[in-house]
């Protein structure tokens, strides 16, 4: 029961004792991190849209063109991706290489998405550490060890992060996996 309550209490006095400019910066921090997830998941949204878009003019380009069979494979698909929203490598046409064009255009542009949103909170990771060390660094100067010691705990936290961690991990693998520079 203790160790809850210190659980419970601890953050409260770290975050008692830590300036204001230190809750200024989390503060835009944690509203940047929701801005991130919040337009990664409208660009999910919106390429949905577009997918559906590019189907129906594939629709009536192939039926301007008289193929019948490409026509009800792009119908087909359409109905299907407007019901399930989800669109697989497994869902690729075998039978419309039109089709196949636009689903594999769809999932070049779902597949570049996770990246993005991770290269844009690696750099807003830099800036915020950025300004924590100088904030760290102020504090030292003024003989405030036991804030600037706080300040270097929350840094360590930060990286320690779930959306961090994750985003460091995509974009160390993308790094990983680009061919050499000739």
């Amino acid at each position: 029961m203790v160790r809850w309550i210190m659980l419970l209490v601890i953050p409260v006095l770290i975050a008692a004792s830590l300036p204001p400019e230190f809750a200024k910066l989390e503060s835009t921090y944690l509203d940047t991190i929701r801005r991130i997830q919040d337009e990664s998941e409208s660009a999910y949204a919106v390429l949905g849209k577009t997918y559906i878009a590019n189907l129906s003019a594939l629709e009536t380009s192939l039926q301007k063109a008289g193929k019948l069979e490409p026509l009800l494979a792009a119908r087909t698909e359409r109905g299907r991706f407007e019901a399930s929203r989800q669109l697989q490598t497994t869902d690729l046409s075998e039978t419309s290489a039109e089709l196949r064009q636009v689903q594999q255009q769809h999932l070049d542009a779902i597949a570049a998405l996770p990246l993005k949103k991770a290269q844009s909170i690696m750099n807003l990771l830099q800036q915020y550490d950025k300004a924590l060390a100088s904030l760290q660094e102020s504090l030292t100067k003024k003989n405030d060890l036991e804030t600037a010691i706080l300040i270097k705990a929350q840094r360590d936290a930060t990286q320690a992060r779930a959306e961090v961690t994750s985003a460091r991990f995509i974009v160390e693998t993308a790094e990983a996996n680009q061919p050499p520079a000739p």
